[in-house]
């Protein structure tokens, strides 16, 4: 069986069989064909009974979240590495669009924010 179909299957029942839970996924995107890393952002922004805290690195995912999401559900954090500290910046909504519409570009221009 394909990493992706594997990854797929324990994403999504990971959202199903919870209810009221909060889920943390890191990274779960990695190793998936692009088409099925839209499905999964699908399947958690569809699911309303959960709370969600989602690392990544990929554009489709993020870039997947943030359109199906509704706006007032959805917080974009940025992280990285200042001065050998972890610094969080919490993206306002104007910062949340102009993410949407960098589209896959979007990671390279995070220091515009």
């Amino acid at each position: 069986m394909s990493e992706t179909l594997q990854r797929l299957i324990f994403y999504s029942l990971a959202i199903k069989s919870n209810k009221k839970s909060v889920l943390l996924f890191d990274e779960p995107e990695s190793n998936m064909f692009p088409f099925y890393i839209k499905d999964i952002a699908e399947r958690i922004t569809e699911d309303k009974t959960n709370q969600f805290f989602i690392s990544t690195h990929n554009p489709y995912m993020l870039g997947s979240l943030l359109e199906k999401s509704n706006k007032n559900d959805i917080a974009v954090y940025i992280v990285k590495m200042e001065n050998y500290q972890t610094v969080a910046k919490l993206c306002n909504q104007k910062q949340i669009e102009e993410l949407i519409s960098l589209g896959s570009g979007l990671f390279f221009n995070l220091d515009n924010l």
